[in-house]
């Protein structure tokens, strides 16, 4: 007589089976608006806008070219690789997050 084996005594499948609602829940809560977010970014699209136009690099050349942008560069790279913004200097006291020097 062969002994017919069950779903859960099936290593394999079992651990796919397992592992799947997993990987759904990473894809559809992290993975979908990732590449919405990229897609996103190459479109015209605007808040609250159900327009949707192809825009392709001109919004990161419009980025680049904006003088704002660029002289905020280091501003921005010494709080995201350092860990400490600038706005919460104590040389600044105002801007920002800072709180104000009392007179």
């Amino acid at each position: 007589m062969t002994h017919r084996r069950r779903f859960a005594d099936r290593e394999d499948l079992l651990g796919a089976a397992m592992l799947a609602p997993a990987l759904a829940y990473v894809l559809l809560l992290v993975g979908v608006p990732f590449v919405l977010a990229i897609v996103l970014s190459f479109s015209t699209a605007t808040a609250g806008s159900l327009s949707f136009g192809w825009a392709g690099f001109a919004n990161y050349s419009a980025i680049l070219a904006d003088p704002r942008s660029t002289a905020s560069a280091p501003r921005v790279s010494s709080c995201c690789c350092r860990g400490r913004c600038p706005s919460r200097s104590p040389r600044s006291p105002g801007r920002g997050f800072s709180t104000p020097r009392s007179a």
